[in-house]
């Protein structure tokens, strides 16, 4: 049997130690129970010893796992060499042993049995001759293959779920065509009636107010990558016809998720286009309670945007468009009287369908229980509206609404106006945000005869102007004061809108603005002309 050096050493020291006279019995027996552990270690080189001395254990998962990746180091009375616990064990090394065998320390690095992960062999204990250092590069090896091997699984774990996650992106847009309600569904057999829940279909709808910029606001809207309209104004709340539009809906959605598949079929982003609105633009369903009440029955989420003007522009734009464009003589304009008339939309032009608050107060949306907001909407409301529509039922209209001056999509400001773009993408709830909006003139390219066009600042007209500048300060006030107030009305810069331009533009007569500047034009034109003539009669004397 051959003895490893460090028990050689020991050996012979205790040998030198027992022929002085100073020698006890107690050396001798240290150094026999000595030879005894190494004989026994060298019969089994795999094995430790402390799992030579107290036989096998039985080690948990959390302790195999703790051994394996050499999480748990070896306790320290245990990780001590046969030459110090043969000067130091003599009297206490069971009672030691005993007494730390139960602790989790002791119990990890008595596991030994598998000679793949288990690196607490004898060489731990009692290094063999020449062979320390390599055992302990061995063991570093051992790790660091350990970790290459861990590095791998998880890179390869990455790239399966990059691969599951594509797929899975595709099983979606698959999953949401499939899960498309059919059509008949939705609508009876005759395309009458709504028989399902058709919300999904409508994401918003610009409902009013004509010659307010819905046409620009539409166009600008459709133009963005997560929004489909309904081509030119939706009428089939007015004809009574919501299946119809219901169908046409449904249509536009099929139509997008096959486009989203057949991107997706040739594409390895999965995520595009992941956000698709649908919406219309019918400037007066908002005037018409009938088509009110479909959207709150069959759409009460959907998202509405009502745009105003002031009452003096919007007045002076219909009469135009309705002579230049819809091709009504100025006859039978006038044959009628342009003051008064009902809200509801007719081919006329009268200034009835400018009372835009009397009109939005048949929604629900404020408090109408005040004599100051009632005296605002007093001899403004219809008859027909008092009969069947007054007061409006409690709570009204459930859905949100954005309101807006048509002012605001045209601001110089840069800064409102980017602001006034990324309110209107939050209410939306737009993924990507909203460009500039475009100076667009509906009906430009129409030939105009400008002959016939109405200026409305001209002397004639200053009792029609009159009356629409009483509307304008009274629907100022009541918007500006309780519509806006209303926790499910929406507004951009709302101290600007309120103050700037309901509260002083809508209080002040456009054409007053326009004759100012008109005067001082000219008195600039006439000074110019009068400093000319100085110089000229200045240079004459001089010549």
């Amino acid at each position: 049997m051959t003895v490893p050096p460090s028990s050689s050493r020991s050996i012979t020291s205790n040998n030198a130690s027992s022929a002085a006279p100073a020698g006890t019995m107690k050396t001798i027996i240290r150094s026999c129970l000595a030879l005894i552990v190494v004989a026994g270690l060298l019969q089994n080189p795999t094995t430790s010893y402390v799992q030579w001395y107290r036989g096998p254990r039985k080690l948990s998962a959390e302790q195999d796992l703790a051994v394996a990746t050499r999480k748990q180091p070896l306790a320290d009375d245990t990780a001590i060499s046969i030459d110090a616990s043969i000067g130091t064990r003599s009297d206490q090394s069971e009672t030691s042993l005993q007494g730390t065998a139960d602790t989790p320390e002791f119990a990890t690095a008595a596991a030994g049995t598998d000679t793949d992960t288990h690196t607490h062999a004898v060489s731990d204990i009692v290094p063999n001759t020449g062979s320390g250092s390599t055992s302990v590069a061995k063991r570093n090896d051992n790790q660091e293959e350990k970790h290459i091997k861990q590095q791998g699984r998880k890179k390869k774990n990455k790239r399966k779920e990059k691969q599951s996650s594509l797929i899975s992106g595709k099983k979606s847009k698959d999953q949401q065509l499939e899960s498309l309600p059919p059509l008949d569904s939705l609508i009876g057999d005759l395309n009458e009636d709504i028989t399902g829940d058709v919300q999904f279909l409508l994401d918003f709808a610009i409902v009013g107010f004509g010659k307010c910029g819905t046409t620009a606001l539409i166009n600008w809207l459709d133009d963005h990558p997560e929004i489909n309209t309904i081509p030119k104004e939706a009428l089939h709340l007015p004809r009574k016809r919501p299946a119809l539009m219901v169908q046409k809906l449904h249509q536009m959605k099929e139509k997008t998720l096959l486009s989203q598949q057949q991107q997706n079929s040739t594409s390895n982003n999965s995520t595009s286009t992941t956000n698709s609105l649908q919406g219309f633009k019918n400037p007066s369903d908002v005037r018409r309670p009938e088509s009110m009440a479909y959207i709150q029955k069959y759409w009460p989420q959907t998202k509405l945007i009502i745009t105003v003007r002031h009452p003096v522009l919007w007045f002076q734009s219909l009469y135009n468009f309705l002579v230049n464009e819809m091709g009504r003589s100025q006859k039978f304009l006038r044959h009628t009287s342009l003051i008064g008339g009902p809200h509801k939309n007719t081919a006329y032009a009268h200034t009835g369908k400018g009372e835009f608050h009397a009109i939005l107060s048949l929604l629900g949306k404020t408090p109408l229980n005040t004599p100051q907001e009632l005296e605002l909407l007093q001899g403004f409301l219809q008859e027909d509206e008092l009969e069947q529509y007054w007061p409006p039922p409690t709570p009204g209209l459930p859905n949100p609404i954005f309101f807006l001056d048509t002012s605001q999509m045209s601001d110089s400001n840069e800064t409102r106006a980017a602001q006034f773009r990324y309110d209107l993408q939050d209410f939306l709830g737009l993924q990507q945000p909203l460009p500039p909006v475009p100076h667009v003139r509906p009906g430009k390219d129409r030939n105009v005869d400008e002959s016939l066009k109405m200026d409305i600042c001209a002397p004639e007209n200053d009792v029609l102007r009159a009356e629409l500048m009483r509307i304008s300060r009274k629907a100022a006030e009541w918007m500006r004061r309780y519509f806006m107030a209303s926790n499910s009305v929406a507004v951009s810069s709302p101290e600007y809108l309120s103050q700037e331009i309901l509260g002083k533009e809508w209080m002040q007569d456009p054409c007053d603005k326009k004759k100012k500047k008109t005067k001082g034009e000219g008195t600039a034109k006439k000074s110019d002309t009068m400093a000319s003539e100085e110089a000229a009669a200045v240079a004459a004397s001089q010549g």
